[in-house]
């Protein structure tokens, strides 16, 4: 009877811990078989740089195989996270740790196949180590003797769009190896990755705990298993998960009390890339509307001005003595796979005059009042005393982040979704959660989409055709899941 009691509970557990195993398993086959078939000690010296469509020839098979792992892994977290059936519990969270953490110490030795900027850190921060060059004013193709210059392909004409702190951190993995040992460089280049992905994963964990906690595992597991977030960040080696990170520590902070502090860390957040910026007046009327007496408001404001002239003079050091050479100033000079560029060559097609300069006034000009009524909506949603869950502020972050990456980004970038995977995992509404889980989704499937399909058909999917396919997959997916959501919640 013991026999058959422990055989009972064996199938009962396997029943509902098998779908939690097989997407462990799964995504570990599948990001192993990456790491095995495109390891970054072999092809980082490759020159000039390749992609995941280049090294497997432009197979289709390769393509599908893409595709079908993305299906795959995101539909699994979906049932996982949401099904009725779901086995997550408490229980779960250690193993939804063991699980983020041994796929992104696989991911450690991937080469980056769908990006090469973090190739780019390398080289510029190496130029910047051995000859003096800053990375904000010299361009790379100024030293065409340096060995490794090739790896910055068509990119060496231009100089950093980045902010000083991710390339002082950048540097430091050059200061520790010997100029010759480019290798290590990139290396410690995905070290630094792999600890910022710790770092948001304890974060979003700590958050969880504050603000939801009876969902912790479920949230948690959204964003330690996304596929986008382990791909992008670890695999790819993108500074925006750094960037994330202190996004995240400026929550935590706002969670615990210390709102001033908030915004330091959301400096330290604009010191990595300049789009946080965008989210620094949201965060000030929080502090403002949680305080009811107006001297208070007056002190809080004055600390706050004072850490935005501390990072304005972090800016101006690096950017001396000519900051229009900074390529974040210059990113609207091209556009590609965004909404903007469908507009842009919609207009050449009608033969509009001006397409491209009236297609980004007018997207800017969207956006901008897009932005104002965030703002707006802030000024009533945001609570009138001191409030511990900030999830309303969460939730105007997001909708500018949306608004920044769907109306003002001229180019399109799938990791940019990364910045909504870890604020979503803590969003009240599912129209939020959801909608970013499938944006990320058609983000990773539509990258595919650009880099192995879409030339195969050139004659039928021109410039216009193509970007009419790719921007209504990849941005009306998600919006149509989303407004679902939001009008299911209403009814």
């Amino acid at each position: 009877m013991k026999f058959l009691s422990l055989n009972v509970r064996m199938s009962n557990g396997v029943a509902r811990w098998g779908p939690f195993l097989a997407l462990a398993v799964g995504g570990e086959f599948f990001y192993g078989l990456l790491a095995w078939a495109f390891p970054l000690p072999r092809l980082y010296a490759r020159v000039p740089p390749v992609d995941f469509a280049k090294l497997t020839h432009y197979h289709l098979a390769a393509a599908l195989g893409l595709l079908l792992a993305y299906v795959l892994l995101f539909g699994g977290l979906a049932w996982l996270m949401w099904s009725d059936r779901s086995p997550l519990d408490a229980a779960a969270i250690p193993w939804i740790w063991a699980g983020g953490g041994i796929f992104a110490v696989t991911l450690v030795f991937l080469y980056p196949i769908f990006a090469i900027d973090m190739l780019m850190y390398g080289v510029r921060t190496r130029l910047w180590l051995l000859y003096g060059a800053n990375p904000f004013i010299v361009i790379p193709s100024h030293f065409p003797h340096d060995p490794w210059i090739g790896l910055m392909g068509e990119w060496k004409e231009i100089s950093s769009g980045y902010s000083p702190l991710w390339e002082v951190l950048a540097l430091i993995p050059g200061w520790l190896t010997e100029p010759a040992h480019f290798g290590w460089h990139v290396f410690g280049l995905k070290l630094i990755s792999l600890a910022a992905y710790a770092a948001s994963l304890f974060l979003v964990d700590r958050l969880l705990r504050a603000v939801w906690p009876e969902e912790r595992a479920w949230r948690l597991l959204f964003f330690a298993w996304n596929p986008l977030v382990l791909l992008e960040w670890v695999g790819n080696g993108h500074n925006d998960s750094v960037m994330v990170a202190f996004l995240l520590l400026s929550v935590w902070l706002l969670v615990r009390g210390r709102d001033v502090m908030a915004h330091t860390a959301l400096a330290l957040a604009t010191l990595v890339k300049v789009t946080p910026l965008f989210l620094w007046p949201l965060l000030w009327l929080w502090g403002v509307k949680q305080r009811s007496r107006w001297v208070d408001r007056l002190r809080y404001t004055v600390w706050v001005g004072g850490i935005f002239l501390g990072t304005a003079a972090v800016f101006a050091l690096f950017l001396w003595p000519d900051p229009t050479r900074w390529q974040a100033l210059h990113e609207s000079d091209f556009a590609g796979r965004s909404p903007q560029a469908l507009a842009i060559l919609l207009g050449m097609a009608l033969e509009i005059p001006h397409a491209f300069s009236r297609a980004q006034m007018v997207f800017r000009a969207v956006f901008l009042l897009g932005y104002a009524g965030v703002f707006v909506w802030a000024l009533r949603a945001f609570p009138n005393a001191r409030e511990s869950r900030p999830i309303t502020l969460v939730h105007a972050w997001l909708a500018v982040l949306v608004l920044l990456v769907a109306l003002f980004a001229s180019n399109w970038r799938p990791w940019y979704v990364s910045w909504l995977v870890a604020l979503a995992t803590l969003a009240a509404h599912p129209a939020w959660y959801k909608g970013v889980h499938t944006w990320a989704f058609t983000a990773l499937t539509g990258d595919v989409f650009w880099t192995n399909i879409r030339w195969r058909f050139r004659a039928y999917f021109p410039p216009l055709v193509a970007h009419l396919i790719g921007v209504t997959w990849v941005f009306g997916v998600p919006l149509y899941v989303g407004w679902r959501e939001k009008g299911a919640r209403k009814a």
